[in-house]
């Protein structure tokens, strides 16, 4: 294993591919699937964390709410707060 936390495997053809290690990369969405390339693994561990885990999932820091229902929770209290 190196440093990216991939592994270098076989893929279902016999091409080399690499698939994604463990629970922190992203349960359910990439563990265990096998991409063709490294810049593919990048690119959906990328996009794992920006479109679901620092954007929907519910933080305890943000009385359990996702940052966007945060967000449009606290916009929703400032229009009616000047209405």
């Amino acid at each position: 294993m190196d440093a990216s936390n991939l592994i270098d495997s076989k893929n279902d053809t016999g091409q080399p591919g690499f698939r994604g290690h463990g629970a922190d990369a992203g349960e359910g969405c990439i563990h265990a699937q096998t991409f063709e390339t490294r810049e593919a693994a990048t690119l959906e561990v990328f996009e794992y964390i920006e479109c679901f885990y620092n954007r929907i999932r519910i933080h305890s820091t943000l009385d359990w709410l996702s940052p966007e229902d945060f967000e449009k929770k606290y916009f929703d209290e400032i229009r009616s707060e000047a209405a």
